[in-house]
């Protein structure tokens, strides 16, 4: 039978519990019977054809999901599982809000995808059957709103820098757009990871005026004039535009009104960007979530 490996950790500030399907020292095992990782739930919407059979599918969504985590607690006295079981209590704690399950394969996927969710049901305690005084068995609900997983943010930094030579960072993935003119109309390639589209945060740092950037039809227009060190953000996800100084909204009425906060799609994206006036420190920053579809 293939081995089943994912690591899962469950944390929230501070506070972090790792599971795995090994014997470890921290005195929590993962049993076998772990529900959650794949493709959340979904909903059709169907509309009856009063003339005919069958029915149109009009809308499909997929909804929250719940995650069953069954939990093996032990150790050397009652005291010492008294104290992990009381660490699982409190780091599951509803009244402290979410936490952060990730899951990490070896097998599947190296990297790390993860979920905020909240605790649902499974720790009433229950001290019958499953309760052996140097370990005890929990079977640990939580609810994740997200129909979609998310890893590791990915940001890349390109350099609106016309007709010099590009500078690349040693710390820090430049990819430069090299033009000839004092008009940037960069257009360049981005690769998004993930099997769903993502909604990307620009970061465009001036000088410059009247900044476009644009997917397909769809564009973010920024009118004025952006100063040398001045970074404006433009985040699709929350729809908000704001720098240092201004977070309420003040920038607003800078946006076009036939602007766009739009989505990338998993795999090759082709993005342009106009800057007026720019210089070799006028520099664009794109960082998305990767999103997939299943946790494992």
């Amino acid at each position: 039978m293939p081995k089943f490996d994912p690591t899962v950790t469950i944390s929230r500030g501070g506070e972090s519990l790792r599971l795995g399907f090994s014997v470890t020292d921290d005195g929590y095992l993962l049993k076998r019977g772990v529900t959650g990782l794949g493709i959340a739930p979904v909903e059709h919407e169907f509309s009856s054809i009063p003339s005919g059979h069958g029915a149109l599918l009009r809308h499909t969504r997929l909804t929250e999901r719940e995650l069953f985590f069954p939990i093996f607690v032990y150790g050397d006295s009652y005291e010492q599982v008294d104290k992990r079981r009381d660490a699982l209590f409190s780091l599951l704690d509803p009244g402290k809000g979410p936490v952060r399950v990730s899951v990490q394969s070896r097998t599947r996927n190296s990297e790390i995808r993860w979920v905020d969710a909240v605790y649902s049901d499974g720790l009433d305690g229950d001290y019958g059957e499953d309760f052996r005084g140097c370990y005890q068995h929990f079977g640990v609900t939580l609810k994740a709103p997200s129909a979609f997983w998310s890893a590791d943010p990915v940001s890349r930094l390109f350099q609106l820098d016309p007709g010099k030579k590009p500078f690349l960072s040693e710390t820090s993935p430049f990819f430069p757009v090299i033009l000839y003119s004092s008009s940037i109309a960069g257009r360049f390639e981005i690769q998004v990871k993930g099997d769903k589209p993502v909604y990307p945060v620009f970061t465009v740092t001036g000088p410059g005026t009247d900044l476009k950037i644009q997917a397909g039809e769809k564009k973010i227009h920024f009118t004025g004039d952006i100063e040398a060190g001045r970074r404006i953000t433009f985040d699709t996800a929350a729809g908000d535009v704001y720098d240092s100084e201004n977070h309420d909204g003040q920038l607003w009425d800078r946006v076009s009104l036939d602007s766009d906060f739009f989505q990338l799609s998993p795999g090759a994206n082709t993005v342009t960007v106009s800057f007026t006036g720019a210089n070799e420190k006028s520099l664009l920053e794109l960082t998305y979530k990767p999103q997939y579809l299943t946790g494992y």
